[in-house]
């Protein structure tokens, strides 16, 4: 592979969070993370996007059926669907601390909808239907950032062994099958 094919632009977070309700989203490749992230820090998200203030882009894989699979931005989309579930109270908070204790029901309509029109940035990688290519994006990705448990590497290898054997598999039937047609 030499390129990958990305294209880049801004979703409101309501149709991001319309994404997931109607399944067009995955948030578990087989090589993604678990999620982390502590109730403060997915509060000082929420404040984050309340304050305007920029944050990291998602990178997504669009699959053939059109559904987004989650490369990298786990953690925060996981944290924006919680928040808009309810089942986030907001805490730690450093800057509008008043909103502490606040969830998605208790905050002033005007608060949400701030939030709801925030936008976020979406890197979508299209055409790639090679499982090494989203691999290496994605070790690219997270190779600076907080490192991939042993248990998360041996998640994956089995997942490339996996794919190794079936891609052999099918070159071998086609083979038989074109040598006996």
């Amino acid at each position: 592979r030499n390129k990958f094919r990305v294209d880049h632009f801004d979703i409101v977070i309501s149709e991001y969070i319309r994404k997931n309700e109607q399944d067009e989203l995955t948030l578990d490749p087989p090589y993604q993370r678990t999620f982390r992230w502590t109730k403060k820090d997915q509060s000082l998200l929420i404040e984050s996007i309340l304050l305007g203030i920029p944050l990291p882009p998602i990178y997504v894989f669009q699959r053939e059926d059109g559904v987004w699979e989650v490369i990298d931005g786990l953690q925060r989309t996981m944290t924006i669907i919680s928040f808009f579930r309810g089942d986030l109270k907001l805490e730690g908070l450093k800057i509008l601390k008043e909103l502490n204790g606040y969830s998605k029901t208790d905050l002033p309509k005007d608060i949400m909808l701030r939030i709801s029109i925030g936008r976020l940035r979406i890197e979508l990688i299209e055409e790639t239907k090679d499982i090494f290519s989203q691999y290496i994006l994605f070790d690219r990705l997270n190779s600076n950032g907080e490192k991939l448990s042993e248990q998360e590497k041996r998640n994956f290898q089995k997942v490339i062994a996996v794919c190794v054997v079936g891609a052999i598999l099918i070159l071998l039937i086609r083979i038989v099958f074109h040598t006996i047609l």
